[in-house]
């Protein structure tokens, strides 16, 4: 059986001058938004729940995105959350986006297993395996709070912004709710599920691409005779 070597798709691009768009059809922007916060460039990921959305973030060589700093929250309302229809893009305004932050013991509803909501909310953490302590949640509605007796490990942004201003609960678009896999349906406006991502993938500093250009050429030449010989 002949072994398969995975290449990353960013490397993949950096190789051989094709562009993420062409190498991942789950890309949705033309071309990715630069997060000086995190050194990372952004890329938008097609609909899907949160793991399709991960998986995707994974190809293209990062994670689904790790907010660090209320600095870098703002960055994102202002940069991502915005409307690409002009450029051939979706409308973001006004649609929740995955974010790297999730509960990966599985069930926290307060009378069920997991424990209470506070339990609840310390068991998130961010899929890139990031430290960060910073979260946004909207306090208003006690999030992360597994409203509805429904199973809310994911978290999302723009969830409350999304409801509309004629919604009890709208808000503000920074803030983060925890929601199903698959996103949440029938709360109003544009808030149902699924939904797109937020990838994040780091930028090598200028003088690492040239070795990794030749180590990822040498890699593939040596894949490539082993694959012959098998």
């Amino acid at each position: 059986m002949k072994k398969q070597i995975h290449v990353p798709k960013v490397i993949l691009s950096a190789l051989f001058g094709v562009s993420l768009a062409d190498i991942a059809g789950a890309q949705i922007l033309s071309s990715p938004i630069y997060d000086p916060y995190s050194n990372a460039n952004l890329y938008i990921v097609a609909k899907g729940n949160w793991y399709q959305a991960q998986s995707e973030a994974q190809s293209l060589g990062g994670n689904l995105i790790t907010i660090q700093s209320q600095a870098e929250d703002t960055f994102i309302v202002n940069n991502v959350l915005q409307d690409f229809t002009s450029s051939g893009g979706p409308n973001l305004s006004d649609l929740p986006l995955w974010l790297g932050l999730y509960d990966p013991t599985g069930a926290s509803i307060p009378d069920g297993p997991g424990g209470s909501g506070s339990r609840h909310a310390a068991d998130f953490v961010w899929a890139n395996g990031s430290s960060s302590a910073y979260r946004d949640w909207n306090t208003a509605t006690g999030e992360p709070n597994n409203a509805d007796s429904e199973i809310e490990n994911y978290a999302v942004i723009n969830w409350f912004y999304a409801l509309g201003p004629g919604n009890s609960d709208y808000g503000s678009s920074s803030t983060w709710n925890d929601v199903p896999l698959g996103g949440t349906t029938g709360y109003g406006g544009t808030s149902d599920g699924p939904y797109y991502g937020i990838a994040e993938v780091a930028v090598p500093e200028s003088s690492s691409w040239g070795l990794l250009a030749g180590g990822m050429i040498l890699l593939c030449a040596v894949g490539g005779k082993r694959l012959k010989a098998a």
